[in-house]
C-alpha cells in the first residue's frame, strides 16, 4: 500500500470580510504552490466574516479540494487568533501565513517559500552554513525591490519598527510584513507560548523565538499597499503602540 506523501508546507490566509481582495490573489497563490517540489495545501481561517464573505471562501476551497480547507470561528477572534489555529491544524514541515489582501505578490510568497524549504539536507533548514526556523519578508527598498506605500503609512510603520527593535532588544527591521514561514518543530514552543490574539502576534512570535535563539531571516521582497484595509491608522496605531509597551513589560516578568 503506497504511502501519503508528506506535506512540506502550509499556507495559512487568516481572512476576515475577504471576498473582494482574496479571490484574485488565492489564484495566483495555488498557480505558484503548484510550482514547489513539495506537497502543499492552503489553509483559509475564517475569522466570522460575513455569510457573502464565507460562501466565497467556501467556493474557493471547492475550486481545489485537494489543497484547500476552511476553517471558520463562530466569532471574531482576531489575526493572531486565525493564525494560531491554522498552526495547530497545519500538517507541513514548513507553515506560513500571508494577508489576504495580497500586498505581497504569489512571486514574491514563492521566492520566499524557496528560500526556506531549498538546501541540501535538514529538510530545507540551511542557507549557507546556518540552520534556519523561520523565513521573514521584510519591506526594503533596494535596488530591484519596489515598495509602493503611502508616505504616512511609510512614516507609522518606520516608527512602529524603531520602538519593537528598542523595546524587545530585538535587530529586526519589519516585524509586521504579513509574509512569514516557520520550521513548525521549532515554533511549537513559541506558539504554545504565545498569548496575543491580534495584530501584535508578529512581534510577540519573533520576540519569543528570538529569546529562544532561533535563528530566523529577513528576506527583502517587494510589496504594494491594497485598498480596503481595515486597520486605522490613528486609532488602531495607538492600540498598536500601547500594545508594544504592554507587550515588553509581560515578557520582561
Amino acid at each position: 500500500m503506497p504511502t501519503e506523501e508528506k506535506i512540506g508546507l502550509s499556507l495559512i490566509i487568516p481572512a476576515y470580510n475577504e471576498k473582494d481582495r482574496l479571490p484574485v490573489y488565492f489564484h495566483s497563490l495555488i498557480a505558484v504552490l503548484k510550482q514547489l517540489p513539495c506537497k502543499a495545501e492552503v489553509l483559509i481561517v475564517d475569522d466570522r466574516s460575513r455569510f457573502a464573505d464565507q460562501e466565497v471562501y467556501r467556493s474557493l476551497a471547492n475550486e481545489e479540494k485537494d489543497w484547500v480547507k476552511v476553517l471558520s470561528f463562530e466569532e471574531n477572534r482576531g489575526k493572531g487568533a486565525a493564525i494560531k489555529a491554522g498552526f495547530q491544524q497545519a500538517q507541513g514541515e514548513w507553515v506560513g501565513f500571508v494577508d489576504a489582501d495580497g500586498a505581497t505578490s504569489a512571486e514574491e510568497v514563492f521566492r520566499l517559500i524557496n528560500v526556506a524549504i531549498h538546501s541540501p539536507r535538514d529538510g530545507g533548514r540551511r542557507l549557507g552554513d546556518t540552520k534556519l526556523d523561520a523565513v521573514f519578508g521584510s519591506r526594503i527598498k533596494l535596488l530591484g525591490r519596489a515598495i509602493s506605500r503611502s508616505p504616512v503609512r511609510h512614516a507609522t510603520g518606520r516608527i512602529f519598527a524603531t520602538l519593537t527593535a528598542r523595546l524587545f532588544n530585538i535587530p529586526v527591521y519589519d516585524s509586521q510584513c504579513g509574509c512569514k514561514f516557520f520550521w513548525k518543530k521549532s515554533f511549537i514552543p513559541v506558539f504554545e507560548e504565545s498569548t496575543e490574539t491580534g495584530w501584535l502576534i508578529d512581534v510577540e512570535l519573533i520576540a519569543l523565538a528570538y529569546r529562544k535563539g532561533l535563528k530566523m531571516l529577513e528576506v527583502p521582497v517587494s510589496w504594494h499597499d491594497v485598498s480596503g484595509s481595515k486597520i486605522n491608522l490613528f486609532s488602531d496605531g495607538i492600540t498598536m503602540i500601547t500594545g508594544l509597551f504592554r507587550l515588553a513589560q509581560r515578557l520582561k516578568k
